[in-house]
């Protein structure tokens, strides 16, 4: 049953129960951005990252971008929760890590790409298109409406793909205040 859950990528089973609210309401929900403010500890991270494994899953030949304000950060924020979240993955069924290019590759094409927006660093992933869009500590990225319209809205137009905008109240409260 386990291992049927990871192929289908119907991974929710795994999530506390403020998360599996959250993740009903991203699933039954037909807008295609989408914004999470949520308070620290909440698990907000594992969250995301969990849609993110369940769309490469559940697509063949999926592009998931988990952007975070650096590269750095996305890096270590995405290995630490995979860490968590693939604990009970089947061996089989778990996605490489190649640390050159700083993706997840999943046996059925999908890829997970981890990068950071901030300190111009943004345009480099312009040009894609993307199935899946995450932005995790979003109040914490520069020139956020930029990467939201300008660099990441354009790479969902042809797939009809969706964005999670995430943060925690704070940092989006200044971000707002400062013209985002």
């Amino acid at each position: 049953l386990l291992a049927e859950c990871w192929r289908q990528g119907a991974l929710e089973y795994r999530l506390r129960r403020t998360q599996q609210i959250i993740h009903a309401r991203l699933t039954n929900n037909p807008a295609r951005r989408h914004f999470l403010l949520c308070s620290r500890r909440l698990g907000k991270t594992d969250l995301i990252f969990t849609r993110c494994d369940e769309t490469a899953r559940s697509k063949p030949n999926a592009r998931v971008l988990y952007l975070a304000p650096t590269s750095k950060d996305a890096t270590l924020i995405a290995r630490d929760t995979a860490a968590k979240v693939f604990e009970d993955c089947p061996e089989a069924l778990r996605p490489t890590w190649h640390s050159q290019e700083k993706e997840f590759r999943y046996r059925n094409g999908s890829i997970l790409r981890l990068a950071g927006v901030n300190s111009e660093t943004a345009d480099a992933l312009r040009g894609g298109s993307a199935d899946l869009v995450v932005l995790d500590e979003a109040g914490q990225m520069d020139n956020l409406r930029y990467v939201i319209n300008s660099v990441v809205g354009p790479m969902l137009m042809t797939t009809k793909g969706h964005m999670l905008i995430a943060t925690t109240p704070p940092y989006l409260l200044k971000a707002r205040t400062e013209g985002t």
